[in-house]
């Protein structure tokens, strides 16, 4: 029998701090899905450095307030499947196409 349990998150700027300690690049996943719009700011003094703008669960709206905020702050793009297995949305891996030159205009303010 397999038991389930909440799962318990990081504190957000802990969660920074550590990734960009190892060298990393700190992104917020999916900020339509959990709209999370408005922590984007706050984030980006403690080291943010994208924006998940492609996800099965953004709609046209999440698109556009994803790259008003990645050229209003400089936020990298980025963007996948978020293909989970069989717990996850049955998104087969590769079937997201992630608009590189679009959104290489979007960072670089073009």
């Amino acid at each position: 029998m397999v038991r389930c349990r909440d799962i318990e998150y990081a504190d957000v700027y802990d969660a920074i701090r550590a990734i960009k300690k190892d060298g990393g690049l700190a992104v917020i996943a999916h900020p339509g899905q959990l709209d999370s719009y408005n922590l984007i700011p706050e984030l980006i003094d403690a080291g943010l450095d994208g924006l998940e703008r492609n996800h099965p669960d953004h709609d046209r709206y999440d698109h556009k307030k994803i790259e008003q905020l990645a050229r209003e702050y400089g936020l990298l793009l980025t963007g996948g499947s978020d293909y989970h297995g069989s717990f996850g949305a049955p998104v087969q891996i590769g079937s997201l196409q992630f608009p590189f030159v679009e959104c290489l205009k979007i960072v670089n303010g073009r």
